[in-house]
């Protein structure tokens, strides 16, 4: 399943590093494809290899990103911590 996710609190260009990095570590994400990144925040096409739900479940064990609610335009959104 391929979704489009936001990551926001993403305050440099170390954090944004450090979120591809644990992005591409991650069990569950194939394919990473940057869409665009501004200030606090970065969007990204990810393939995920067990559906969104299970992604959910499988980052709030680790703590380096956490789901919160969907933005104005209505995008899944996760908080880099």
């Amino acid at each position: 399943e391929t979704v489009e996710l936001t990551f926001a609190g993403i305050d440099n260009a170390n954090e944004y590093l450090r979120l591809i990095g644990y992005l591409e570590r991650h069990a569950q994400v194939g394919r990473i494809v940057p869409v665009s990144a501004g200030p606090d925040r970065a969007v990204f096409q990810l393939e995920l290899k067990q559906g969104l739900a299970a992604f959910r479940n499988d980052v709030a064990r680790y703590g380096v990103v956490a789901a919160v609610e969907g933005d104005a335009e209505g995008a899944t959104v996760f908080d880099v911590r």
